[in-house]
């Protein structure tokens, strides 16, 4: 099946395009978590390596959870359990977001990670190409809005004609800081 072929699948078919879309919002959003973990550790009292260590709770209970996940295998409709399982890391990451103290972050960001893999075998249960296919078609993307930025940028940045009375400035001049 070629990456267009898998798109179309995951675009037409209904429970394919449900899944994609909670992994893909929900990968954002759990992706987003360790970097704000030492944000959030600082703000509790705690300074940077408490949040690195929430960082790193959390994916200790990812851990627990894929363990966990691996000894009871997940049983049931992939869409139901993917549904399922997006609610729990939802109810997981408010902990974290509205934990009053350091400790109780600590237990939201376990409880986080481990809630998260559960999430990640249920979209996996629709087999194995489809979050590699998509995951490629947002890499592409990623790159074709790039290349488009560029051409956009350079194309603005053409020099200019000279108007009559002005002198021109060399760009190695026009960096430098004349405070």
């Amino acid at each position: 099946m070629t990456v267009r072929q898998a798109l179309g699948l995951m675009v037409t078919v209904g429970p394919l395009r449900r899944v994609l879309v909670a992994t893909l919002l929900t990968a954002v959003t759990a992706g987003g978590l360790t970097v704000v973990a030492v944000e959030f550790g600082a703000r509790l009292g705690h300074g940077a390596t408490a949040g690195a260590a929430l960082a790193a709770v959390y994916g200790l209970g990812n851990l627990a959870g894929s363990l966990a996940v691996t000894a009871f295998p997940l049983r049931g409709e992939p869409e139901r359990l993917t549904v399922r399982h997006v609610v729990i890391l939802a109810v997981a990451l408010a902990l974290c977001a509205f934990s009053p103290v350091y400790p109780v972050a600590v237990a939201a960001f376990g409880l986080a990670g481990f809630a998260n893999a559960p999430l990640f075998a249920a979209s996996l249960i629709l087999g194995p190409r489809a979050l590699p296919a998509a995951g490629a078609a947002l890499v592409l993307l990623a790159a074709l809005v790039a290349v488009a930025d560029r051409r956009l940028t350079a194309s603005s940045a053409r020099p200019r004609p000279e108007r009559p009375g002005t002198v021109p400035v060399p760009a190695e001049a026009a960096c430098e800081d004349r405070t």
